[in-house]
């Protein structure tokens, strides 16, 4: 959809994922992964139990996402990043 707005105004559709490198199921290790997109989205913060561990959306702007990883193991403390989607 890329340099065409929609009624809304968006002009991308994107999509921020987590998996493994070979695609493997991770919910041996994993509990939830949380997504924290911008505010403006509707139910901004998105919650997977299993896999697919994906976000899709349109948009039309530039944003940071902030991604929690949960473990099952409860020893095991979240990991957070930040991941910038961009426009190309």
């Amino acid at each position: 959809m890329a340099n065409k707005q929609d009624e809304a105004g968006n002009t991308h559709i994107w999509r921020c994922y987590a998996r493994g490198p070979r695609h493997e199921d991770l919910s041996s290790w994993i509990s939830r992964i949380e997504f924290r997109l911008h505010e403006s989205f509707v139910n901004s913060v998105r919650v997977f139990h299993k896999a697919p561990y994906s976000v899709e959306e349109a948009g039309w702007g530039e944003f940071d996402i902030n991604i929690a990883i949960f473990f099952v193991d409860p020893a095991e403390k979240p990991v957070e990043f930040l991941h910038h989607l961009r426009v190309r």
